[in-house]
């Protein structure tokens, strides 16, 4: 069999805007063996883009100079004649041959397959599946990204790599793929059916170049190392301690190798429990390169529940799924025969099975501490020195006698994300517009029986009572939503306030009735019965309404005690309200969290802020941690110089006027930059929300709207955040408009380009946070001083752990802060004092 690997360069995504093809190259093999190789300019007869030049290399002169499709149209005919079209990310590359060829009067029409589709079912642990994320996983050296030969040639050893891995899988596994594959939309079936010819021959596979490990220790500088000596001798003296850096939050490296000295030395087992999906990837990487054995111990649902897939293959209809839920099942099964510990998160987020299956259940979800994996887990993870978990686990396995029971020591990363966790997990949720909707759906349901019978009317009036009552709370949490006079918006928001005393009263007054209601309804005969006869479906109502009267029990069991509070959060879009959700909230948790803890002999937390941990405020006050010697990591003072242009800061005072003004400011100094070739690989621009990032990108590309050498990304607008860090990663002058909390949940791997930064507003707390109005009260604190009181040490701490993060992540030349606050306040010059170890602000 003969096919052909084809890769096009063209000056944009899109034919119905006149983009066209600009290069054409194409490696073709016949059993195993490369039977010709081909690159070739082609005239698109229009200028290219000056961030396509940049991104490929081809420069307007050398296409204007070669030659045009129509000229070539036969010679490529006949090369591609016969073979079967192979292309990553075939959409585009086909459809562009085709409207080519089609334009010169050739009908096009080959046999096809796209190789991205089959890199998603072979290897559904790689980290993306461009050629690029590609190449590194399977560690393929690959320098010349979007020239359109080298990007055919990695695509067959790609391919090479896919065939010797799909002909190694067990015949039972296969059997189940090549069903599914008939389903796929193209001819990726070939492949499947005739794996032996895409696999290269020697000739044609060149021995591939392994990557030279990183060696993270020679990171380590003689002050690091003295940090983790300080570390080791401080442990000797405490069983009970929490650490923060001084000025700082501490090196993540130093806690990594201090953790490895201390495995090393005390021979301990322990658990690491971390804050983030990211921080665990990033230490299960570690241990890996360290060679340290460990083991994963983490939430039930975070392991595939196999016998619930089972049940799931059997029972769905390939023929009535789409294509993307096609490609899930298939890498599923590929992974099922990879994986030792069934962690969802080992395969690609773009492939969640759990999301399907969870579909196909309607809601109906199983036991998962039941699950083969997790019970895996549970009994192999005492076998292990180190055990990897969750923050949020830890505290959840609280109530588990013996869960960690073998461990000796145990160490968190985060102080402040466990403290946060802790009072998440133990906070109540009332959806009450859910649970109108869901009501008013039983209602309609009970509507169509038999209302002869009195049972069924007497149901009916009590479902009515019961939404009278709901309408009630949600008229109340309407009332004090509008209070607040928030002004309205053009996209969808979230909302939340603190409820007020008054409204407190009243809703419980109306819960309790609620309560009764709901309970008696659940207690009909006449639904027992309905239940046996009638669909799936109401089955399922039942249950959500029987959860939601378990959480109402809950609740009043909550807000009995002092140390809580109640909010409001809902979502709004242009002045109208919805979605209305009622929490209550813990202040403290003194108890809690000490059970989890009290079975390990020693217990490390590290606090990211070198004030939060002392703050009423706080994880110290919050978590009542009045047993632990509290010690600051001792650290080099190593200053992050920031700029603060009084000239760009727009003193508007509305926010949208603010974020517009700050967008075209930012949008003239880009264009002078370009203007006089000096802007950086990489400038970030950081906004608060969603409506910051729209109005900063707007103006910005307002300015620059005749530059086309620069690639212009902003998060709510240029796609996911995956495809926006794909393409910031580019080699491509990028300006990228982003949320601070998306940059520092994301993984970005943007810190060896120069970059300048702008930041716009600092993530600061507000006077109306419901958190803040709600510890005011418990502390009595009058108004006037929560802001000196509460506030002002939260902004240190958040400055600095931010700061940090960005000097540590990105190689920022120049660091422009459009917030006067720190220069203009009351409270600025304290801020400085306060910081003076970790920035110096250069006031232009």
């Amino acid at each position: 069999m003969k096919y052909a690997i084809v890769d096009l360069e063209s000056t944009g995504p899109r034919l119905d805007s006149g983009d066209r093809i600009i290069q054409i190259g194409a490696v073709l093999i016949d059993q195993g063996q490369i039977i010709g190789q081909y690159e070739m300019l082609i005239n698109p007869e229009r200028e290219v883009p000056q961030n396509i030049q940049q991104l490929t290399g081809i420069s307007q002169e050398e296409v204007d100079q070669a030659p045009l499709f129509e000229s070539v149209a036969n010679l490529w005919f006949k090369r591609l004649e016969g073979c079967l079209f192979v292309a990553h990310n075939l959409n585009h590359d086909l459809t562009f041959m085709q409207h080519h060829f089609q334009a010169c009067g050739y009908d096009f029409n080959p046999l096809a397959i796209d190789s991205v589709k089959l890199a998603k079912i072979i290897f559904p642990q790689a980290t993306g599946f461009n050629l690029t994320d590609l190449s590194f996983y399977l560690d393929i050296p690959f320098n010349q990204a979007h020239q359109a030969l080298a990007d055919a040639k990695i695509t067959a050893k790609i391919l090479n790599a896919m065939a010797s891995k799909w002909m190694q899988l067990p015949s039972k596994t296969q059997t189940l793929l090549l069903d599914l594959a008939q389903a796929l939309d193209k001819q990726e079936i070939i492949f499947f059916q005739q794996p032996q010819q895409f696999i290269l021959n020697q000739a044609a596979d060149t021995q591939l170049d392994k990557k030279p490990p990183f060696d993270q220790e020679n990171l380590l500088s003689t002050k690091a190392k003295a940090q983790i000596n300080w570390l080791l001798e401080k442990m000797q003296t405490t069983n009970r301690l929490v650490v923060e850096g001084q000025w700082r939050p501490i090196d993540p490296l130093v806690v990594k190798y201090w953790l490895l000295e201390v495995l090393a030395k005390n021979k301990s087992s322990l658990v690491l429990a971390v804050s983030s999906q990211s921080a665990l990837e990033e230490w299960a990487t570690f241990f890996k390169q360290e060679e340290i054995p460990f083991s994963y111990l983490l939430r039930p649902s975070q392991y595939l529940h196999l016998d619930h897939f089972k049940r799931y293959l059997d029972q769905v209809v390939i023929s009535q799924l789409n294509q993307q839920e096609i490609l899930v099942i298939a890498s599923t099964l590929v992974w099922l025969e990879e994986t030792q510990t069934g962690l969802l998160m080992e395969m690609n987020q773009e492939l969640k099975i759990s999301d399907q299956i969870n579909r196909f259940n309607h809601g109906l979800y199983p036991n998962y501490r039941a699950s083969y994996f997790y019970q895996k887990a549970l009994s192999n993870h005492d076998k292990q020195a180190v055990v990897l978990t969750q923050t949020s686990y830890l505290m959840e396995e609280a109530s588990q006698e013996g869960s960690f029971s073998k461990q000796q020591l145990l160490v968190c990363d985060n102080l402040s994300l466990l403290s946060r966790q802790l009072s998440f997990f133990h906070q109540i949720q009332l959806a009450y517009s859910q649970l109108l909707i869901l009501c008013q759906q039983v209602l309609d349901i009970l509507y169509h029986q038999d209302r002869t019978h009195a049972a069924i009317q007497a149901s009916i009036l009590r479902m009515d009572h019961l939404i009278n009552l709901i309408r009630q709370v949600l008229n109340l949490l309407e009332s004090e939503i509008q209070n607040h006079h928030f002004r309205a918006v053009e996209r969808e928001s979230s909302r939340e306030v603190k409820v007020s005393l008054s409204t407190t009263r009243a809703i419980l007054s109306i819960q309790q009735q609620m309560h009764k209601a709901l309970k008696t309804l659940l207690q009909e005969q006449a639904l027992k019965d309905l239940l046996a006869s009638k669909p799936h479906h109401l089955k399922i109502k039942m249950l959500h309404l029987q959860a939601f009267l378990n959480n109402l029990d809950n609740f009043q069991a909550k807000i009995s005690q002092s140390e809580g509070y109640l909010t409001i959060r809902v979502s709004q879009i242009e002045d109208r309200y919805y979605q209305f959700q009622l929490t209550w909230k813990p202040i403290r948790l003194v108890q809690e969290y000490q059970h989890a803890f009290e079975s390990f002999q020693q217990v490390l937390l590290f606090s990211p802020g070198d004030l939060h941990f002392r703050l009423n405020s706080g994880s110290y006050y919050q978590l009542g941690l009045d047993l632990y010697n509290y010690l600051q990591l001792p650290q080099p003072m190593e200053k992050l110089v920031i700029d603060v242009p009084f000239d760009w800061i727009a003193k508007k005072s509305q926010d949208s006027q603010r974020n517009q003004e700050q967008g075209r400011l930012i949008g003239e100094n880009l264009l002078e930059s370009i203007e006089v070739d000096q802007l950086p690989p990489l400038s970030l621009i950081i906004v608060n929300n969603r409506q910051q990032a729209i109005d900063v990108y707007r103006q910005i590309k307002g300015k620059l709207k005749d530059q086309e050498q620069v690639r212009l990304l902003g998060q709510h607008v240029s796609g996911s955040l995956n495809k926006i860090r794909r393409l910031a990663m580019d080699d491509c002058d990028t300006i990228l408009v982003i949320q601070w909390q998306s940059l520092l949940n994301e993984n970005w791997l943007l810190d060896k380009r120069p970059c300048h930064i702008f930041w716009l507003r600092l993530p600061f707390r507000s006077l109306e946070d419901a958190y803040i109005l709600a510890l005011a009260d418990h502390l009595n604190l009058p108004f006037e001083l929560i802001f000196d009181h509460l506030l002002i040490d939260r902004m240190l701490v958040d400055f600095a752990i931010a700061f940090d993060y960005l000097d540590r992540h990105f190689n920022c030349q120049n660091f422009c802060l459009l917030d006067d606050r720190v220069f203009t306040k009351y409270y600025s010059k304290e801020i400085r004092q306060k910081l003076e170890h970790l920035v110096e602000f250069n006031l232009q």
